[in-house]
């Protein structure tokens, strides 16, 4: 058990000291939120370019779910991708 939860939350851990440790000042935060803002959507151009291009999807119920660049062909794919979209609206 003690492995599984290392495996899981190991890198939100890292992420939690490194922002604990790096962000002093509001300025701080908005830099912070601005790249967040920024990554999310270098990533979401990127894969709407290439689900355009006809990848990185998955045919379930009938109709094309984008899955992202980086996720594998699974079951949940699309969720997953749903999911990380709307994680960044509050920042976007």
């Amino acid at each position: 058990m003690p492995q599984w939860w290392l495996a899981t939350y190991r890198k939100f851990f890292v992420f939690y000291l490194l922002a604990l440790c790096t962000i002093r000042t509001v300025g701080d935060v908005l830099r912070v939120a601005l790249g967040f803002a920024v990554n999310l959507l270098l990533y979401q151009s990127h894969t709407l370019l290439d689900f355009l291009r006809g990848c990185c999807y998955v045919y379930q119920q009938g109709m094309k779910r984008n899955i992202g660049i980086w996720s594998s062909r699974g079951i949940g794919a699309a969720n997953g991708f749903g999911s990380v979209s709307l994680f960044g609206i509050p920042f976007a």
